[in-house]
């Protein structure tokens, strides 16, 4: 009986009514952009022989000179201060022996 009562008052609930939008096939609304979206501007599909992956590439590949760039500038970094290092070094050498000759 409890599961019969239950029924009824499901199938009731949904039944279409002039003021309940619920269950009712007559009314279409048309899908609509998120209100924080700009309206005016459209984005296109951009669609190539690798038809969805292009998108997921072209960030990939970006992705990758970007990481590469780095690398590259982070190689001529330690090059340079491995340079000035050994400049140093050869400074302090030179102070070094003037230094010893003058105590001699």
């Amino acid at each position: 009986k409890f599961a019969t009562m239950n029924r009824s008052n499901y199938d009731r609930s949904f039944e279409p009514d002039e003021n309940n939008s619920i269950g009712r096939t007559d009314v279409i609304y048309p899908p609509s952009l998120p209100s924080n979206l700009n309206q005016d501007i459209s984005y296109p599909a951009k669609f190539n022989t690798n038809g969805f992956y292009s998108g997921m590439q072209e960030k990939l590949d970006a992705q990758i000179r970007a990481l590469v760039s780095v690398y590259n500038r982070s190689v001529m970094k330690i090059e340079q201060l491995a340079s000035e290092d050994e400049r140093n070094n050869e400074h302090v050498q030179t102070l070094h022996t003037f230094n010893e000759r003058e105590n001699f």
